[in-house]
């Protein structure tokens, strides 16, 4: 028995390892303390502990937007502007527009990593170095975690991005015209989708993007990666016949997507579609040993962020 819940836990480790690298939150030290998050419940499911993490971090990236909702972060364009921009396929945010406050971006880098200490998601040295330098790499480095940037500051700036663009997208909403759009990347920040969901009145297809929740319609048969339309090669699987959710995958590029079908869900309540990414991870590990991959936090473009002093 003892055998049997070690291996069990070790499997619920690796399986949230990838979880992990999947979202873009795999970062040093991480390994170390997956025992302490991973305690399998006697049903063979993860702790709690795991749903706290994320709802702390949603928590902050509320308070941040609400805060943010007030300050002018990025010139907003006007209509003929944004319209030549969609045209062109160009996301609306020019990341070297986007000016934010010194202390704002301090304030970001020490919550999240309080959060991080306080689930023992690293070691202390790790987030006192980033303390004393890792102000200067966010407010200096593009609006976009590169291969020189160590994976615990890269997260940290994940979560920062998250809350700056996710601020000035609520902004920019009527901007976007998304049947004008159909691209599969967001018109607002360029990133790569993180779900999809069948609209309820008439199955429309939309995408949601991964880091600033920007929703665009996109049409129903192609492959948001490479833009197949050959219906040999786009294919899905349900989680089960009831189930509203399902993986939508292309056998020809190896991309794919978790869909929620809200003609399959229950009436009532708003779905958000980043908890419901978190809540179907199971899927992804499904897609992924099958031999399919995603590409959210790829980026069409990039610039520099300016934190004013």
């Amino acid at each position: 028995m003892e055998k049997r819940n070690t291996e069990q836990k070790e499997l619920e480790c690796k399986r949230f390892v990838l979880i992990c690298e999947i979202c873009g939150l795999y970062y040093s030290g991480f390994i170390l303390i997956l025992e302490a998050m991973m305690t399998t419940c006697e049903s063979g499911h993860v702790s709690t502990q795991q749903a706290d993490f994320y709802e702390e971090l949603i928590s902050i990236q509320s308070a941040y937007k609400e805060r943010l909702g007030e300050e002018e972060l990025f010139p907003k364009p006007d209509k003929e502007q944004a319209l030549e921009r969609i045209k062109k396929g160009i996301p609306l945010i020019k990341f070297d527009e986007i000016r934010i406050k010194g202390e704002t971006i301090k304030g970001i880098l020490d919550d999240v990593c309080n959060i991080l200490i306080k689930y023992e998601l690293c070691k202390e040295e790790d987030i006192k170095q980033l303390k004393t330098d890792g102000f200067d790499k966010l407010k200096s480095a593009a609006l976009v975690p590169d291969n020189e940037m160590d994976v615990l500051t890269a997260f940290v700036f994940t979560m920062a991005e998250r809350i700056i663009l996710g601020s000035i997208a609520d902004k920019l909403r009527d901007s976007i015209d998304d049947s004008r759009w159909l691209r599969g990347y967001c018109p607002m920040c360029g990133n790569k989708p993180q779900m999809a969901r069948l609209q309820k009145e008439d199955g429309k297809r939309f995408l949601q993007c991964g880091i600033c929740s920007t929703q665009w319609q996109f049409m129903r048969i192609k492959c948001i990666y490479c833009g197949t339309e050959d219906q040999n090669d786009l294919r899905f699987f349900w989680a089960d016949d009831d189930s509203p959710y399902r993986v939508d995958f292309c056998r020809k590029c190896k991309g794919y997507i978790k869909t929620i079908d809200e003609r399959k869900c229950q009436e009532g309540g708003e779905i958000n579609l980043f908890i419901e990414d978190l809540s179907t991870a199971y899927l992804d590990i499904l897609a992924v040993e099958q031999g399919y991959q995603t590409s959210r936090g790829d980026k069409t473009g990039g610039g520099s962020i300016q934190a004013m002093q």
